[in-house]
């Protein structure tokens, strides 16, 4: 697609989105289990990942993650899975 002009000045035009492009952040109104609480500073309501460490959960921006860590460079490069359920039925636990 050519880029459209406004007066003087080009703008490329944006391509359009695919459906597996977007990987949505987590869902606003995620509950967590009692044990674990939201830390006061690292809690963004538009963060697109949630870190939990020991009780505490971090709802942050993976982006900053990638750029100043490998490790997170690296984790994030493997493919996401849904979320596996809390808790498994008993029948699936017992062999």
């Amino acid at each position: 697609m050519p880029p459209r002009t406004t007066g003087t000045l080009r703008v490329p035009r944006k391509r359009s989105r695919r459906g597996s492009e977007s990987t949505p952040g987590p869902d606003p109104e995620m509950r967590l289990p009692d044990n674990i609480t939201k830390d006061e500073d690292f809690w963004f309501e538009d963060g697109n990942i949630v870190l939990v460490a020991q009780d505490v959960a971090f709802r942050v921006y993976k982006g900053p993650l990638m750029r100043h860590s490998t490790v997170f460079q690296d984790m994030f490069a493997f493919p996401s899975f849904p979320a596996l359920p809390q808790h498994l039925p008993a029948s699936r636990c017992s062999r």
